[in-house]
């Protein structure tokens, strides 16, 4: 069975051999959590979607840990180098430029590549643009939604995947993710679907 621990059965330390899935800060990098700093400032090798972006978190709080590239197009040839050094005692850290590895960003091949293997694979929770864009309004939502990014272009997603199901339509308050340069294309399609459809950011 695969083995993906969701509770904290350790110390904040890095136990060899496991891969850590840590979230990392969506803007503030005061956001982090201790238990994050803990564990990259224990393990023997952070895996980063952006090792420039990375490297800057950990300057800011004065961390030395090695730094390996891991995104979208090198992810195939990277997830069974990691799963082998997880194999020989390596304890590594996965994370993305902002947020959590695997939740519209890489990180789910090594993931399921550890956990086929029988490697412990431990999240590590933190910062979630959900709740950041679900920032205070005067009305008081019951339900919400998150259909993660926006499409780049119709060739991107399955036909009709730029509009929102007509249930999500009508009866959420949904949040639709779109890099900062597709913002106000997002906004338009958004807006299509109704007034309580908010992109993110």
């Amino acid at each position: 069975m695969p083995s993906i621990s969701s509770t904290d059965k350790h110390d904040s330390a890095a136990v060899p051999g496991t891969l850590y899935v840590v979230a990392t800060p969506i803007g503030n990098l005061e956001d982090i959590t201790l238990r994050a700093l803990s564990v990259l400032r224990s393990v023997h090798l952070v895996a980063a979607e952006d090792t420039r972006k990375t490297a800057q978190l950990l300057r800011h709080f004065d961390i030395s840990v090695p730094l390996l590239s891991y995104y979208d197009h090198n992810e195939t040839v990277r997830a069974p180098e990691l799963v082998e050094r997880l194999r020989n005692g390596a304890a590594i850290a996965l994370v993305t430029t902002a947020g959590t590895p695997c939740i519209s960003d890489p990180g789910y091949r090594v993931v399921a590549a550890a956990a086929a293997a029988g490697l412990p694979v431990v999240p590590v929770p933190g910062p979630s643009a959900r709740p950041r864009r679900c920032r205070p309004r005067a009305s008081r939502p019951t339900r919400s939604s998150s259909r993660g990014s926006c499409p780049r272009s119709r060739a991107s997603g399955p036909p009709g995947s730029r509009r929102l199901p007509p249930t999500l339509e009508l009866s959420y308050y949904t949040n639709r993710r779109s890099a900062s340069s597709r913002w106000s294309k997002a906004c338009c399609r958004c807006s299509a679907t109704g007034p309580r459809c908010w992109p993110g950011s």
